[in-house]
């Protein structure tokens, strides 16, 4: 189906308003919440294509369920004097720093003065607190929320190097965690002090920069080691200096709940391809190897995307507009890929990441659609013929081609503004085929200065065109009289025998005869 062709002009005027409305769209999708799903699987779907990257400097060092019930500990968070043991023994195997994704707010006399001890042999421990909103009570309905930050017990904070925020935002529905949160309310996260304290990050680097998690692989993608392993509970052991000189951050896997009941395990890019979640402790992790490395992801400008989306829907339809109908799926899965491609590598090799599917999986279609709907129709022709008795015929020929995806040329049609004659013999010269519209009494016996039909048809001829003549009922070639200077080949060319009343069989006919 294509909307009634009335020539290249108002087909111009439609890929215009067609390609700026296209734009449109795209445009609000990269600009606004609609275009938010999109961008978030812009994000996720070039991991999913990528082998897993190392970082040999961070081990997540897991207190997993089995090694607490072996020490003892069923409830939760389990004793400090653990924590202690467990810094000793990560002083003894030479850690260069330990970070904690437990929250140690409440005061425990007895227990706070053994772990803040081990935290001071240690040196280089970072505490987390937390964000909590509280809801105060007004007779029977809830009043005001307020939100508190809930920092760890003091005696553990005063021994400690520091504390920052154990804190993951911008989650989605699904409980994606996608956007590094390097400060909040002035407060530090916990990876973004752990990078200052390695000497990472400077304190001139802004925390409110848009940083994006470049995630390593599924889980476990950083290397792992549980508290059973590094304690040597029930035999477990872990390599000989595995630890020295590496950072650890110390946290639970799913097997243990929270006394708070918070989630604390989460979806990746990863979870789209059916593996498992990811524990927090992990995240915070990949978020501290994100910023000691500098690779984390940035997401390109809005005003860079809004000048690739214009012009990848220029190069993209003009590329459609081209191939022709019979191409048209192919060449857009071929401008998809390419599309991709481009963006995969984009968020690969430079860390730039930024909403190419509102381009692939919308603007692109809709360009299709423009140009299924909108062809341009190839000008294969160009109509000579005689006004007198002619000129109806010319028309409903060119009516007639359109409807079948074919153009032609037809000088009531598309001549413009200027010199007549260049007009006419420059869309000879372009133009592979002419047809030439033989009503009655069309051809003339004599040469005359004014006679166009016959300047057309000599000068085809001069140029090796491909002529078809179309007779129409009535018509006879001059007996006895020769034709006109340049026409005289014009009888032996392949006719088209026009019936009115056979109008499919002679476009047919023409369809058939017309090179190129």
């Amino acid at each position: 189906m294509i909307l009634r062709y009335q020539g290249g002009e108002l087909q111009h005027r439609r890929w215009l308003v067609g390609g700026l409305i296209i734009l449109g769209v795209t445009l609000a999708l990269l600009a606004l919440p609609p275009g938010d799903g999109l961008a978030r699987l812009s994000y996720d779907l070039p991991f999913l294509f990528r082998g897993n990257l190392a970082d040999t400097n961070v081990v997540v060092l897991i207190e997993d369920r089995a090694t607490l019930d072996a020490l003892g500990q069923t409830t939760f968070p389990p004793a400090r004097t653990v924590h202690a043991r467990l810094l000793d023994k990560l002083s003894e195997e030479g850690a260069s720093l330990v970070v904690f994704d437990i929250s140690f707010r409440a005061p425990k006399p007895g227990e706070d003065e053994r772990f803040a001890a081990a935290i001071t042999r240690h040196g280089h421990v970072i505490l987390g607190g937390v964000v909590e909103t509280v809801t105060q009570q007004t007779g029977d309905s809830a009043g005001a929320s307020i939100v508190e930050i809930k920092p760890p017990a003091e005696t553990l904070r005063a021994a400690a190097a520091g504390w920052g925020l154990l804190l993951l935002g911008n989650q989605d529905s699904i409980f994606g965690v996608r956007k590094i949160i390097a400060q909040w309310q002035d407060h530090p996260t916990v990876p973004w002090l752990a990078a200052q304290a390695g000497g990472r990050i400077k304190p001139s680097d802004n925390p409110q920069s848009p940083r994006w998690i470049n995630f390593y692989g599924p889980s476990p993608a950083l290397d792992q080691v549980t508290l059973g392993q590094v304690l040597g509970v029930a035999g477990r052991t872990m390599p000989p200096g595995y630890l020295r000189g590496r950072v650890v951050f110390v946290g639970f896997d799913a097997s243990v709940t929270p006394a708070s009941g918070r989630r604390d395990s989460f979806t990746s890019p990863y979870t789209l391809a059916g593996r498992d979640f990811i524990p927090g402790v992990e995240i915070l992790a990949t978020i501290y190897a994100n910023l000691a490395h500098e690779n984390w992801l940035r997401p390109m400008p809005l005003l860079l995307q809004t000048s690739l989306a214009a012009g990848f829907g220029a190069v993209a339809f003009v590329a459609l507009v081209f191939s022709g109908r019979r191409w048209l799926w192919l060449t857009g899965a071929g401008l998809f890929t390419l599309l991709a491609v481009v963006a995969i590598l984009l968020q690969w090799r430079f860390q730039f990441w930024w909403n190419w599917l509102a381009l692939g999986l919308v603007q692109l279609p809709l360009a299709v659609l423009l140009a299924l709907l909108c062809p341009r129709l190839p000008v294969l022709a160009f109509i000579s013929y005689r006004r007198k008795g002619g000129d109806a015929f010319a028309m409903a020929v060119l009516s007639q081609l359109r409807a079948r995806g074919i153009d032609a040329f037809l000088d009531i049609d598309r001549l413009g503004r200027g010199d007549f004659s260049k007009q006419i013999f420059s869309n000879l010269d372009r133009i592979p085929n002419v047809l030439v519209i033989l009503s009655p009494g069309a051809l003339g016996t004599s040469n005359e200065p004014d006679d166009w039909l016959q300047k057309e048809i000599s000068y085809a001829f001069a140029q090796d065109k491909n002529i078809i003549p179309v007779i129409l009922d009535g018509f006879e070639y001059p007996k006895g009289i020769p034709l006109p200077a340049g026409m005289e080949p014009l009888p032996l060319q392949q006719s088209v025998l026009h019936h009115h009343d056979k109008w499919d069989a002679t476009m047919a006919e023409i369809k058939k005869y017309l090179k190129g």
